[in-house]
């Protein structure tokens, strides 16, 4: 692949950048660079293999309609007033839709009862609506498999989007970056003999697959030793020993199953060390953007959290944030704040706490709002199940708790992301996109534009069009909105390509890449964790907020912009010495 719009596929033409904005191809700012393009092109040479035994057993409890973690068995529900679902279904078919109820029943509603029966219905027919997509996906990564199931070697395509992230072009089917039922059923093509450190590395998979990625790395090479007979049961009758799916709760079962297999081949063979692993051994981030964020910053606090600094234990920064809104709360409830009252009995509960933040502090890098918060509240169940009343006024109360303890936990961060809004908005107020180039040499810019609407009489009515062209002015707000997701998102791509690049210059071959998580062969892993801690190093040892100011000023000299926010006094080589910054 070396051109944007054009590559080096058979069938179908896939553009290296995913953008709807030709115009992308003709501008000099909006450019890929060649170290970039070098690093696509490494991860999609890496040949993949489906793993049969996964995909035997997959196969097997759809069919025999075996409850496993990730197998769609669930039905849908029967619309009110129907005789049946299939009767329902039918009608569908047929073109006379079911009515769910008579005319005279629907007459003899209030307005509160007709408005409450239809967003009963819309919740039924989202549902199975959801219900069928599980279902036909599961069904399509079944099919794509068995397809590919004989073949040697499977490539799969990637490209980027214009952020700088990288993606498999086809996201249907088994791919490294689909979920666990996908990419638990695919390994590397070529193997390689685990020798010592690669042993090792298998067996903090299985533990890290387990859920067991709090401890440290030795800690978890003992974990799955203790474990051998539960790894061998599974891996042997994987239908009567559920340890696997159920250990971790059911989360990266089949990826943990296919540790089991691994490791149980492993150990038959005599002397693992000298067994041919094919298995990539992923390495995750701590809250990956709030990561790139507390480096732009050299904030302590940040770094701490998630865990840049050298520490003898993982952090956990949603236990940190957790904890924070706990104090507040319980500190609001001995006043006898009634909001309070509502949430104090589970405050003592830490897997509710954290469930609770997770998803504040996982969004609040790429620009979640006070109201995206309230809503992720209300919509959760686990968490607004213990309110009674009043839900809505609950969950704006403990939003203003989260927002609160995330400002004490992620403070620097917020700076960074208000100031890269305030150089957004005035640029986009003086007609001007935004630009900056990532550590890996691309150079991005961000043009959201205000569609305008246009009405195309056809023969069948009037067509609705939006226009978003160059041609039409700049999104003040959108552009405001989208520039700390963007820009972060750019810099983890940037640390993806600089590490492919490190460690293939150093032999690796083989590649599992996500944008917050890493892999390679096992025996590889410890020069791959070796990489991405200096290419973060060599990334954030400069300036870069200064670094994107200077480019602003060199081509919108007329936009007046503040000063970027000071750096701290966290050292940012603490990383190279940081055993959970990736683990």
């Amino acid at each position: 692949m070396s051109e944007l719009f054009s590559g080096g596929f058979y069938v179908h033409k896939i553009p290296l950048v995913r953008t709807n904005r030709r115009s992308f191809n003709d501008k000099g700012r909006a450019s890929v660079s060649a170290a970039d393009l070098d690093s696509v092109n490494r991860v999609q040479a890496t040949p993949w293999r489906v793993n049969q035994f996964i995909l035997d057993l997959q196969t097997k409890a759809f069919a025999d309609r075996t409850s496993l973690p990730g197998v769609p068995l669930e039905l849908p529900i029967t619309p009110l007033g129907s005789p049946s679902y299939e009767a329902w279904r039918d009608s569908l078919r047929t073109g006379r839709r079911h009515r769910a109820m008579s005319d005279t029943t629907w007459e003899a509603l209030t307005d509160e009862q007709r408005k409450e029966h239809k967003s009963t219905m819309a919740g039924i027919y989202d549902h199975n609506a959801k219900v069928v997509g599980r279902k036909f996906a599961f069904m399509d990564l079944i099919s794509v498999a068995q397809e590919l199931r004989n073949e040697r070697a499977v490539y799969f395509p990637h490209n980027r989007c214009f952020r700088g992230r990288i993606y498999p072009a086809i996201n249907s089917g088994p791919h490294p970056q689909a979920s666990d039922v996908g990419k638990g059923g695919i390994h590397f093509a070529e193997g390689k003999k685990l020798g010592s450190l690669g042993y090792f590395w298998l067996l903090v998979r299985l533990a890290n697959c387990a859920g067991k990625d709090k401890m440290t790395l030795n800690e978890r090479v003992s974990w799955a030793l203790d474990h051998k007979d539960q790894v061998r049961d599974s891996a042997a009758h994987p239908e009567e020993c559920l340890w696997w799916a159920e250990v971790n709760g059911g989360d990266e079962a089949w990826s943990l199953l296919a540790t089991c297999h691994e490791l149980n081949l492993a150990w038959s063979s005599g002397n693992p060390e000298d067994f041919i692993s094919h298995l990539p051994v992923p390495m995750d981030g701590t809250c990956n953007g709030l990561q790139h964020l507390s480096a732009l910053a050299l904030d302590p606090i940040g770094a701490a959290a998630t865990n840049l600094s050298a520490r003898n234990t993982r952090q956990d920064i949603y236990i940190d944030v957790g904890q924070s809104v706990r104090e507040r709360v319980l500190s609001d409830a001995s006043q006898g704040i009634s909001e309070a009252l509502e949430w104090e009995p589970r405050m003592g509960d830490t897997g509710f706490l954290r469930s609770l933040v997770k998803r504040a502090v996982m969004t609040t890098p790429y620009g979640v709002t006070a109201r995206g918060i309230r809503t992720q509240i209300l919509n959760d169940d686990a968490i607004m199940g213990g309110i009674s009343e009043g839900k809505g006024k609950a969950a704006e109360y403990i939003r203003g708790h989260i927002m609160g303890a995330l400002e004490g936990t992620a403070g620097a961060a917020q700076g960074v992301m208000g100031y890269l809004r305030e150089c957004a908005s005035e640029l986009a107020k003086a007609g001007v996109p935004f630009s900056w180039q990532t550590p890996s040499g691309s150079v991005i810019e961000q043009a959201y534009r205000e569609p305008v609407q246009h009405r195309v009489p056809t023969l069948c009515g009037h067509l609705v069009v939006y226009d978003e062209s160059d041609a039409q002015p700049l999104s003040v707000r959108k552009q405001a909105a989208g520039a700390p997701p963007n820009y972060v998102h750019s810099f983890d791509g940037a640390h993806l390509s600089m590490t492919v690049n490190k460690a293939f210059n150093q032999g690796i071959r083989s590649f599992a890449m996500i944008h917050d998580s890493y892999g390679t062969h096992a025996a590889d892993t410890q020069t791959l964790a070796r990489s991405l801690r200096e290419s973060f190093v060599e990334i954030y040892q400069q300036d870069r907020l200064a670094q994107t100011a200077s480019e602003i000023a060199d081509y919108a000299p007329h936009v007046y912009l503040p000063e970027p926010p000071k750096r701290g006094a966290f050292d940012i080589n603490e990383v190279l010495r940081s055993e959970f910054f990736f683990s």
